[in-house]
């Protein structure tokens, strides 16, 4: 699966890949990433972008129409994502093996419900 031209690093999709929420590059060379959602055909990159070099903790926040990316203990960025359609998003994506080495992940952790803005925060303080 892919994002286009992009590459996953963590995120959920839907069986279809029609849907997804994620931390992803913007092509297979790009060293940085962003956060992403992706409904039907149309990708949408937010924020600044964290060089893959640099550690940090991310988290995902996804619910009632919103999309909130938390890096290193500060709300990333957020947008209104209201358009998801089909199957829910419960497929999980790490990075292939030919990005391992760049995008390495220590430990991922999903909540069936989402946390609130201040628990975002603590998870991802270093």
């Amino acid at each position: 699966r892919g994002w286009g031209s992009g590459v996953m690093s963590i995120g959920l999709t839907d069986s279809g890949y029609n849907n997804a929420i994620g931390w992803a590059s913007n092509s297979p060379a790009e060293t940085e990433l962003r956060g992403i959602y992706r409904v039907g055909n149309v990708q949408t990159y937010l924020g600044i972008s964290t060089p893959i070099n640099t550690e940090c903790k991310i988290l995902i926040k996804w619910g009632n129409g919103t999309a909130k990316f938390f890096k290193n203990g500060s709300l990333h960025d957020s947008s209104s994502v209201t358009n998801f359609t089909g199957q829910p998003l419960e497929d999980f994506e790490l990075p292939r093996s030919a990005r391992n080495g760049d995008f390495q992940t220590k430990q991922a952790l999903i909540f069936p419900t989402a946390l609130t803005d201040a628990e975002c925060i603590a998870l991802t303080t270093l």
